[in-house]
């Protein structure tokens, strides 16, 4: 899809919100988005060169998978 095609899919799903508050919420979460602030560029090259690095390896074996995280997550949450 190019810019056009998503700007009218966007805005023929904002014509079949007929909610004023979830279309309120929307617009500032939108807005939010556009504000947001890329901090990649405080950090140091050489941890921009790391972030970068783990994104391209695609064995990433030392990381946790989400379903172990959140049990995890639930169990310190009930304590």
């Amino acid at each position: 899809m190019n810019a056009l095609e998503i700007r009218g899919a966007f805005i023929s799903l904002l014509v079949e919100v007929d909610d004023t508050e979830l279309l309120r919420k929307m617009l500032e979460k939108c807005v939010e988005m556009v504000k947001r602030v890329d901090m990649l560029d405080d950090l140091p090259p050489e941890v921009v060169a790391a972030l970068e690095a783990i994104e391209l390896d695609e064995n990433l074996s030392d990381t946790v998978p989400n379903e172990e995280a959140f049990k995890t997550f639930r169990a310190w949450q009930k304590q």
